[in-house]
């Protein structure tokens, strides 16, 4: 029976699924059917309507001409056929209009910045000109036919004027069909909206009668599938986070760790104690953060120092919370954040360092700027004196070594200054000889 059953409940959901596809395959046709065809049809017969509103156009300017002549000539516009044009361009609504001689030269236009120009384009001297009717739909913002830029959604008609086999000239008319043309875009979409509509109505349908049948069975198997991402979406979650994690038992066990435990321990720490994993001792700390926060519920932070199996060491901040707690509310899992924060101590006693040059400078600075004033009365007073005796003298040796000593002095107190301030020194030559005999005559 339960065979029978589970039959039935297939050849349903086939049928069903058979169903939906012929009426999507429907659906999916129509919709082509109107963007290939239909659409194409009526933009084509729009196109059609507008030339032939255009031949019309160019019988009523032909007969407000004279086209007696040859070819049509500026004696062709008459002011009655003027008026004549104004006229039948009013009652046709035509946007803009152009009358051309054989040669393509304009004689006439609406605008009349175009008279006197000459179109050499090929199509009016290989199809126009032949006595062809030349269409083109020019849509908004882009070039027409003779290069110009249009502001609106317009049908260019280029209609020849023939008598018997000769050419004698050319009607320009621009059609205005931005309302037309809205009208049917609207209509198209419409009719892809319903369609569309039709589709997700298709599709909600089909969708609403699979899930019952098998509402049960998917619900299981999503819960299953949901229950998988997440723990792979957790696990990679922690893997990312640059910071060690281990969640440990009541007992110190690590129960769990990511992956920068095991780079950071050298080996996977998962079933270790606590201590054993940090190779700390062979036993519990007596005054262990983790257990701490066992027994109060608390949230703990405290640093420690880990020594890797290379030697080197590691600052870490540690931070120990509750994960988890039994019914009576004892803890019973503790996760534990490990942080290297090494570099930032480092950059800390960098700072701390910088700091004290920073105070030494300023210092420096202080005590140059005290001996730079005595010095240089000094220095003042040994010129004085040396002025005075008239470059003679034991006097006047005395006063010349008192300003070489002023003169090292005033040196030591700018190299001071040199390094008190921030400044970048330039190079310069020394005679190391002059150097030398100075430094012998102070001694």
């Amino acid at each position: 029976m339960k065979k029978i059953i589970a039959e039935n409940n297939i050849f349903k959901i086939k049928l069903l699924r058979n169903i939906l596809i012929v009426s999507l395959a429907i659906v999916t046709l129509l919709s082509l059917y109107n963007v290939f065809f239909i659409y194409p049809s009526f933009t084509e017969l729009l196109i059609e309507s507008t030339k032939e509103d255009a031949v019309r156009v160019t019988r009523h300017l032909a007969s407000a001409l004279n086209t007696g002549q040859s070819e049509l000539t500026k004696s062709s516009f008459k002011p009655d056929s003027l008026i004549e044009i104004g006229k039948i361009k009013e009652d046709f609504e035509v946007m803009k209009l152009q009358v051309f001689s054989r040669s393509g030269k304009i004689l006439f236009s609406t605008d009349p910045n175009d008279v006197g120009t000459i179109n050499k384009k090929r199509y009016f001297h290989e199809i126009v000109a032949q006595g062809r009717v030349r269409t083109e739909v020019v849509f908004k913002d882009t070039e027409s036919l003779e290069g110009r830029k249009v502001t609106a959604d317009v049908v260019e008609t280029y209609v020849p004027l023939m008598r018997g086999d000769n050419f004698l000239g050319a009607f320009e008319i621009y059609y205005d069909i931005t309302d037309r043309k809205n009208q049917l875009d609207d209509l198209s979409s419409q009719s892809t909206t319903v369609l569309f509509a039709l589709t997700i109505g298709l599709l909600f349908a089909f969708m609403v009668i699979f899930f019952k049948e098998y509402k049960t069975t998917a619900e299981r198997k999503r819960a299953e599938v949901a229950l998988g991402e997440s723990e792979e979406k957790l696990s990679g979650i922690l893997n990312s986070i640059p910071d060690m994690i281990l969640v440990l038992d009541n007992d110190l066990n690590i129960t769990w760790a990511n992956r920068i435990a095991v780079e950071l321990l050298d080996s996977d720490p998962v079933g270790k104690k606590c201590f054993d994993a940090f190779n700390l001792c062979d036993e519990p700390c007596k005054a262990c953060n983790v257990q701490k926060s066992f027994e109060d519920g608390l949230r703990d932070e405290h640093e420690l120092e880990l020594t890797r199996a290379d030697g080197s060491r590691i600052d870490l901040w540690c931070t120990a919370s509750v994960a988890t707690r039994a019914e009576n509310g004892v803890a019973k899992s503790v996760v534990v954040v490990y942080r290297d924060i090494t570099e930032k101590k480092r950059l800390q006693a960098e700072t701390a360092r910088a700091g004290q040059l920073a105070s030494i400078g300023e210092l420096a600075a202080g005590v140059a700027h005290e001996i730079n004033n005595p010095i240089n009365g000094i220095i003042n007073c040994a010129q004085m004196l040396l002025d005075e005796e008239g470059g003679s003298g034991e006097q006047t040796d005395i006063s010349q070594r008192i300003l070489k000593a002023g003169g090292r002095i005033a040196m030591i107190v700018r190299n001071l200054l040199s390094f008190a301030r921030d400044h970048e020194q330039e190079p310069e030559l020394v005679h190391v000889q002059r150097i030398l005999s100075e430094k012998t005559a102070s001694i």
